[in-house]
């Protein structure tokens, strides 16, 4: 039988948790994101929205209320919502997307309900399967069949619900680039230079900073396609 509790001082650094105040949290149901990029509905909605108090309470929301994941209605309480997925509350038509922010800790940010229409991915891999076609595999856990390919690991598309390209961002200079992870955590800018490893990329402020190119995420061409944390 899987635990569904988890120790939270073992609770991912990425997770807002008082780790002192009780023993124990909520054990993430396994999904597409990894523990450290993603955090459970109950935590969103009791500590972090302040929207129940407690799992009961939440409990009851998610089955009488319109709550929805990625434009899908979502009853589990330990789903795990990762980087880059959005929350709807249809009922306070309140929308966020899941990001982080410079500290590290994952965070929601407002967004339009339109905006929850798209979805940035970062592709991780791609696989050939029989008869020419490939398997473009994302950071998020989820994948995507193609015939033509044009893309590259590392790259961006914009998929727009439920399962459409509507845009393909390159990891080169003038791409748009966001941090998830390392010590550039959080912030964005416009890239500068691209190596094999390394990334340099310009900030709003002007001053440029250089951090490994596996913690990128392309999130526009010229300008992001989303709300970012600091925006």
């Amino acid at each position: 039988m899987t635990k569904q509790h988890l120790k939270r001082i073992k609770a991912p650094k990425t997770w807002t948790l008082r780790k002192k105040e009780h023993m124990f949290t909520l054990r993430p149901t396994p999904g597409a994101h990894s523990r450290d990029t993603s955090i459970p509905l109950l935590i969103i909605i009791r500590d972090i929205l302040g929207f129940a108090k407690t799992k009961q309470e939440v409990v009851t929301l998610l089955h009488g209320k319109n709550v929805l994941v990625n434009l899908k209605r979502q009853k589990d309480h330990r789903f795990p919502v990762g980087v880059m997925d959005t929350l709807s509350f249809e009922d306070i038509d309140e929308h966020y997307r899941i990001m982080i922010n410079m500290k590290g800790k994952l965070a929601l940010n407002k967004t339009s309900k339109d905006r929850t229409k798209i979805r940035p991915v970062k592709i991780s891999g791609k696989t050939t399967l029989q008869k020419g076609v490939i398997q473009l595999n994302f950071t998020d856990g989820t994948n995507m069949m193609i015939k033509k390919d044009s893309y590259k690991v590392g790259d961006t598309l914009i998929i727009e619900h439920p399962n459409k390209i509507k845009d393909h961002i390159k990891i080169e200079p003038g791409s748009y680039v966001y941090f998830t992870k390392g010590k550039q955590v959080g912030k964005s800018g416009i890239i500068e230079n691209v190596s094999q490893e390394k990334i340099i990329f310009k900030m709003k402020d002007g001053k440029k900073q250089e951090t490994s190119k596996n913690y990128a995420f392309i999130v526009g061409k010229d300008k992001s396609a989303v709300v970012l944390p600091e925006e």
